[in-house]
Parts: C-alpha cells; sequence; structure tokens
C-alpha cells in the first residue's frame, strides 16, 4: 500500500509538471462594420467661437440666456422642419459651468450615412453649433464579434503551432484564452472632423464616408508536451 502511494504521487508530480508547460500568443485583428444607428449630440452655444469679445463690457447673464434660448430654437426649428428624432439632454455638455448658462446639447438619432451628410448641410448654416458622435451600433455587430473571436483563436493555433514546432514540443490542448485591454477610449471631433471610439469600438469619417471597426485582442495559452 505504500508502494502504491509512492507510486501515485510520483505520477502526479510528473501530470503537474506537464501541465506547467504552456505556450502563450497574443492574437489581434480588426474587422469593419456598417454603422446600423448613432447619435449626435449638437452642443448649441450661446455665441459664436468667432465673434469678437469685447474685454471693456462685463457678462451679461440674462443676455447671454436670451441669445442661448434664441440660438436652441432655431436649431430645433430646423430639425423639426426635416423630420429628424431629436431631444435636449443637458447632461452632455462640452462647457465649463458658469453662473449662466453656457450651452446646450441636442441629441439627434440618426441610421444613415445619407441622414448624417444632410444633417452635416444643415448645420454648416450655424457657427455657434459642434457637432459630435456619441453613441452608435453597428449592423450585425454580434455575429460579427462572434465571428473574429473563431479567427483569432484559429490564428493563436496557427502560431503556437509553428512556436511549438521550433522548440521540439508538441501543443496539447488550449488552458486558457483572456481578452486583453484593446485601444483606449478616445474622442476627437473639429470642425468637420467626425471620429469617436468605445472601447474597441470606433466609428470615424474616410473619404467621406462613416466607417466602423470591431477590433479585437486574445491571450491564449496552449498546453504543451
Amino acid at each position: 500500500m505504500k508502494n502504491l502511494l509512492v507510486i501515485f504521487s510520483f505520477l502526479f508530480s510528473m501530470v503537474s509538471t506537464a501541465q506547467d508547460k504552456f505556450i502563450e500568443v497574443e492574437v489581434e485583428d480588426t474587422i469593419t462594420l456598417k454603422p446600423e444607428r448613432f447619435d449626435i449630440a449638437l452642443f448649441v452655444a450661446s455665441g459664436s467661437p468667432y465673434e469678437k469679445v469685447d474685454v471693456n463690457n462685463s457678462f451679461n447673464i440674462k443676455e447671454n440666456e436670451k441669445r442661448l434660448t434664441q440660438n436652441i430654437d432655431k436649431v430645433k426649428h430646423q430639425l423639426k422642419a426635416k423630420s429628424y428624432r431629436y431631444k435636449q439632454d443637458d447632461t452632455l455638455t462640452m462647457y465649463p459651468p458658469l453662473s449662466a448658462p453656457s450651452g446646450a446639447t441636442i441629441v439627434v438619432s440618426l441610421t444613415s450615412e445619407k441622414e448624417w451628410g444632410e444633417l452635416s448641410k444643415l448645420l454648416s448654416q450655424f457657427d455657434f453649433v459642434n457637432a459630435t458622435i456619441t453613441k452608435f451600433k453597428f449592423l450585425n455587430e454580434s455575429e460579427a464579434e462572434t465571428m473574429l473571436y473563431k479567427k483569432l483563436v484559429e490564428r493563436a493555433g496557427i502560431k503556437a503551432d509553428v512556436i511549438a514546432a521550433a522548440s521540439g514540443l508538441i501543443i496539447r490542448n488550449v488552458i486558457a484564452v483572456k481578452e486583453a485591454e484593446g485601444m483606449d477610449d478616445f474622442e476627437l471631433n473639429l470642425h468637420d472632423t467626425y471620429f469617436v471610439g468605445e472601447n474597441s469600438k470606433k466609428l470615424q469619417m474616410q473619404d467621406g464616408k462613416l466607417v466602423g471597426s470591431l477590433y479585437k485582442k486574445l491571450v491564449v495559452k496552449f498546453g504543451v508536451e
């Protein structure tokens, strides 16, 4: 019985040692997707950023509020005339807080690149509006994500086989798969430049067209012998 325990302990030690041998590879890829819907935040200011400021005159709170209200009404009137779906959301703002409101946000929901082009033309008449994409969803996003994961795992297997063969080892099985951090959240929106990122997704203007992409990075660990 004592000998059996010694043999069992020896075998268990060999298995444990074998399981500690692994090859870890990192793979990443990006696929292009078509946007299905997206929200545009219109930041409406009380005045144009290009107008001259008279430093000798003190800030008139009531006049500022009046101008802001007028500008909001102008934008809403145009949006309503063109049957855009919109709502005012002042939780989103790009203006620092002051003693009086310095800006307001109107969120417009779009479903096509054509709508975005038409909205851009509409907004070009206002020098007190800054537009940025805030939320977006891709067409068939879930299916595309699944396909990308499968593609990455297959690519990891090929990469691991090459490394194992060069090292005189044999791939046994997949021990673990984890998603590595991708690109950081980022946002860049200048006048006539539209680019926004959301974790591993991004939507941007390329050659006058809205182009979406999905990025994934995986770290795959393979057991070897």
